[in-house]
C-alpha cells in the first residue's frame, strides 16, 4: 500500500536544480577590462561604443542619425563573462547583459550564449582607437540624466553582487484541505523586510494555485540572468510520499488525494534548472524537506580576512536551502503572529547591519527557533545540484 504523510503547516520540498559551475573569477580580467572599451552595431545599426572604467561604473554611447546619447551604468565580470547594465538605454530594454568571452593575451572576443562570435571590438585601455571610442561626446549631444549607478544594497566593500529577486509564496486558503493560520502572515512580512531593507524585487504570491506558481517560474525563467540572485520562501501545504521520498508543495487548489494540482520537486527542479540566476536559495519552512538536501550541515566559515570570504561566495554559483526542520514536522504558529521559524529568519534579517552569508543566517536563528520549538533548522547545498561553494549573501540597503 502506498504510505503519503500529510504535513500540516509543511511544504515538503526544498528545491533541486543541477547547473553546472565554473571556476572562480580571475581578477586579470577585471584589470583588463578597467579602462577598456568595445565597439559594436545595434540591431538597428546604431553605432555603440561601451567603456568600463573603475569601480564597476560603465559608459554607453550610442549615435542615431548623428545625434550622440550617453548612458551610465554598471559592470562586473563573472569566471567567463562580463554583465553589464544600462537601464535608460532602449538597446539593452532594462536588461542585464552577460555575453561570454574568450581571452587571447590582451584581447578579448565575445561570443553568444550558443558560442557564435558576437564580432564585437575590444579595445584595451590606451590605445589609439579606445582613446578615440571613449571620447567625450560633442557639445551637440543629448546627455540623459541617469539614476545612481549602483545601491548600498548591491555594492559593497568593493564587491558586485548584481540584483535581488524574491519569490514569495504564503498559502493560508485551502480550497480542499484545513486551512493555516501564519503562512499569509509570514510570507507577507518576509517580502516586506526584502524589498524594503535589502532592496529586492519581490514577487508575491498569496494562496497561489498550481498554476500561478509555475507561471511565476516560467517568467523569472524568461527574465533573469546570471547578474542576479533568487530567494525563493514557501509556506503553505505539503505533502510526502514516503515510499518515493518525493515531496510536493500543496497550492490551494489541491487535493490531498489527487496529484494533478500538486507541485512536485521534479517540476521546480525542471523550472530552476533552466535559471540563468547565478546564486539560488530556496528558504522552507517545511516538515521533512531535509530529505531533498546532502547529509549534515554544510560547513563554509573559515579565518582569514571576511571581504575577501565574502567575495569568494559572491564570485561562485550557489544552490542552498535553508529549512525549518529535519525529518520532523514543523509549527505553524509560536512565533507570536508568525510561525516560530518565519519570526526567526524576520528577527535575523532585521538585525543584521551589513552583509551576512547564508551560513550565517542558518547560524543566527537555529539557536533561536531550537529553544522555542521541537524543530531544528538544516542548511545545505541542495542534493544532486553540482554547487560550487558559493552562498547566498543578503546585503542591508536600509535601516
Amino acid at each position: 500500500m502506498r504510505r503519503v504523510t500529510f504535513l500540516g503547516a509543511c511544504a515538503a520540498i526544498a528545491a533541486a536544480i543541477g547547473l553546472a559551475a565554473p571556476a572562480g573569477a580571475d581578477d586579470t580580467v577585471d584589470a583588463l577590462m578597467t579602462g577598456g572599451a568595445f565597439k559594436m552595431k545595434s540591431k538597428h545599426g546604431h553605432d555603440l561604443t561601451v567603456t568600463f572604467q573603475g569601480g564597476g561604473v560603465a559608459e554607453l554611447r550610442e549615435v542615431r542619425s548623428g545625434k550622440v546619447i550617453n548612458f551610465t551604468g554598471t559592470w562586473f565580470t563573472r569566471p567567463d563573462k562580463v554583465c553589464f547594465d544600462f537601464p535608460d538605454s532602449k538597446v539593452w530594454s532594462g536588461q542585464r547583459k552577460c555575453p561570454r568571452f574568450k581571452r587571447d593575451g590582451d584581447r578579448l572576443s565575445f561570443f553568444d550564449r550558443s558560442g557564435e562570435p558576437l564580432g564585437w571590438d575590444f579595445f584595451p585601455a590606451g590605445t589609439a582607437t579606445q582613446t578615440a571610442a571613449a571620447a567625450p561626446p560633442p557639445a551637440r549631444a543629448s546627455q540623459r540624466s541617469a539614476a545612481p549607478v549602483r545601491d548600498a544594497g548591491k555594492w559593497q566593500a568593493g564587491i558586485e553582487f548584481g540584483g535581488f529577486h524574491a519569490l514569495v509564496i504564503g498559502n493560508n486558503a485551502y480550497r480542499h484541505l484545513p486551512p493555516l493560520k501564519t503562512a499569509v502572515g509570514d510570507a507577507q512580512a518576509v517580502a516586506r523586510v526584502l524589498g524594503r531593507e535589502y532592496g529586492f524585487t519581490v514577487h508575491l504570491l498569496l494562496n497561489a494555485t498550481r498554476r500561478d506558481i509555475l507561471e511565476k517560474f516560467a517568467e523569472l525563467r524568461k527574465t533573469l540572468t546570471e547578474g542576479d540572485n533568487l530567494l525563493i520562501y514557501y509556506a503553505g501545504h505539503g505533502i510526502l510520499d514516503e515510499d518515493a521520498q518525493r515531496g510536493y508543495w500543496l497550492p490551494v487548489d489541491a487535493d490531498e488525494d489527487i496529484k494533478v494540482n500538486w507541485v512536485s520537486n521534479v517540476d521546480i527542479t525542471d523550472s530552476l534548472r533552466a535559471m540563468d540566476a547565478w546564486h539560488v536559495l530556496v528558504v522552507a519552512d517545511s516538515c521533512y524537506s531535509g530529505t531533498l538536501v546532502r547529509a549534515g550541515t554544510r560547513t563554509i566559515r573559515g579565518g582569514g580576512d571576511r571581504a575577501q570570504l565574502i567575495k569568494r561566495l559572491a564570485t561562485k554559483k550557489s544552490r542552498t536551502v535553508l529549512t525549518s526542520g529535519g525529518l520532523e514536522p514543523v509549527a505553524d504558529a509560536g512565533g507570536e503572529r508568525h510561525s516560530v521559524f518565519a519570526k526567526a529568519f524576520l528577527d535575523t534579517l532585521r538585525e543584521n547591519g551589513g552583509v551576512l552569508e547564508g551560513q550565517e543566517i542558518f547560524l543566527r536563528l537555529r539557536q533561536k527557533v531550537v529553544v522555542n520549538a521541537d524543530q531544528t533548522p538544516e542548511y545545505s547545498d541542495v542534493r544532486k545540484a553540482g554547487h560550487d561553494g558559493g552562498d547566498f549573501v543578503f546585503v542591508r540597503s536600509k535601516r
